[in-house]
């Protein structure tokens, strides 16, 4: 059995505009789709206005005569707590 990584999604964009999530991009790298890329990097700021980020990485196990299965993995990361929004801020 092969795995490959299809596709890696985050559920905010890379840079929201203000200055509430640290105007940084990249917040997926070192995914390389079609490989059994497990050592991703994803970034775990997120904004404090929203419900938290969510990504999804998208896998599929491909069998010997060529039969595959979808596999999803989720990373959900919680929005900030109030008091650590206001120091981020401060």
């Amino acid at each position: 059995v092969r795995v490959e990584l299809v596709s890696v999604a985050g559920s905010e964009p890379d840079d929201l505009p203000g200055f509430d999530d640290g105007e940084t991009g990249g917040d997926i790298a070192e995914a390389t789709a079609g490989t059994a890329d497990a050592e991703i990097l994803l970034r775990a700021e997120r904004s404090g206005q929203g419900s938290g980020r969510i990504y999804q990485l998208h896998y599929r196990a491909i069998d010997a005569a060529g039969g595959s299965t979808p596999a999803l993995a989720v990373a959900k990361l919680e929005p900030r707590p109030p008091a650590e929004s206001k120091i981020a801020q401060g």
